[in-house]
């Protein structure tokens, strides 16, 4: 890789940084748009005492006490929803997987039951991609900024 090309990156990974918000309420992963035909957010809903108060809408999924911490919803194309949620640590390990059908049925999975651990394995392959493809996906932009 040449300077110039390294030097592009190193510029483009610190206006990233400084461009987001060091506060608990906002997160790296910040996104909201479409990705290969699919509509894809990432947010951080946040729990506050007594109640629960969540910056999004969550793309159709309705909004549940158990949802707080980092949340990426993902509505494929054939209108079904997938909500990946980090409730306890901040980790981005998954400990709770929501699924609502194009019908609207839903279905949670919680990691504490031994049963999910398959599930939790290929939930966690599938948002650990996910958020690989924003942050590509917000580092390629800041690129093009600033060359």
């Amino acid at each position: 890789m040449s300077a110039k090309k390294t030097l592009l990156s190193i510029i483009a990974g610190s206006m990233l940084a400084i461009s987001t918000p060091s506060c608990t309420k906002t997160s790296s992963y910040d996104f909201n748009r479409e990705i290969v035909k699919e509509e894809v957010m990432f947010k951080k809903a946040i729990r506050t005492p007594g109640f629960i108060k969540s910056r999004t809408k969550y793309l159709g999924m309705p909004k549940t006490s158990q949802v707080y911490g980092n949340v990426l919803t993902v509505k494929r194309e054939d209108g079904s929803v997938i909500q990946y949620v980090d409730n306890k640590k901040n980790d981005h390990k998954l400990d709770l997987v929501r699924i609502m059908d194009k019908h609207g049925e839903i279905k949670e999975y919680n990691s504490s039951q031994n049963w999910t651990r398959p599930i939790f394995r290929e939930a966690q392959n599938q948002y650990d991609t996910y958020k690989e493809n924003i942050l590509r996906i917000k580092t390629t932009e800041g690129l093009s900024l600033v060359k």
